[in-house]
């Protein structure tokens, strides 16, 4: 059979390497599409879930628990030693959920994983048990009146009437419900950071006891 040129229409007769009119190549190879790369990113609320179906959720529920009423408790120390009482809840929680399962092997993600949980859990304990101090004895009045004497002395230090209104504002019932709102949040964040990072201490520790 006869087939036409791709380049200049002319009739070619198949098996015939070259085109008579154009001397254009008559023999075509088609090689397949490239596959589309497959990426190995993982969208970080993917990664999340990945890491979190490692664990039979009791226990690790349980272990974050227990790691977080320790991390609350270390708080009557200054700064929670410094951090190092939120990490402690971290590590205790990746530990006792191998005590609970000990045929699991969580990745360094999934024990910085449990020790946020046990960091917002411990948080929450915290919280909870300084407004119910606060509620039933006078030191949430104490507070609040050491408060408004600091702020009372940075406004008699400061001259500008931004300084002046923003302080006068902290002072009201609305502002302070912004500053315990700031302070809980920015207290969390704490919990979440440093007990994230026992979690992954705690993961680490206990691959190299195994080995």
């Amino acid at each position: 059979m006869d087939h036409a040129c791709s380049r200049c229409g002319a009739v070619v007769p198949d098996a015939t390497p070259f085109c008579r009119e154009c001397r254009a190549p008559q023999i075509n190879v088609y090689l397949p599409e490239a596959a589309a790369p497959v990426t190995s990113a993982i969208p970080p609320a993917a990664s999340l879930l990945v890491h979190a179906r490692q664990f039979a959720r009791r226990d690790a529920f349980l272990s974050a628990l227990l790691g977080g009423l320790l991390s609350a408790l270390l708080m009557v120390f200054p700064f929670s030693l410094f951090g190092l009482g939120m990490v402690a809840g971290g590590a205790l929680a990746v530990t006792l959920y191998r005590r609970k399962q000990p045929q699991a092997n969580p990745s360094l993600g999934a024990g910085a994983l449990l020790g946020a949980l046990s960091g917002f859990l411990g948080c929450s304990v915290f919280v909870v048990l300084t407004v119910a101090g606060a509620v039933l004895t006078d030191s949430g009045a104490k507070i609040k009146e050491k408060l408004f004497e600091s702020l009372d002395q940075s406004a008699a230090r400061s001259n500008e009437p931004q300084m002046q209104e923003v302080l006068q504002y902290l002072k009201s019932p609305e502002g302070f419900v912004v500053m315990v709102v700031v302070a809980v949040v920015f207290l969390l964040v704490l919990f979440l950071v440093f007990s994230s990072l026992g979690g992954a201490i705690g993961t680490t520790l206990g691959k190299k006891k195994r080995r």
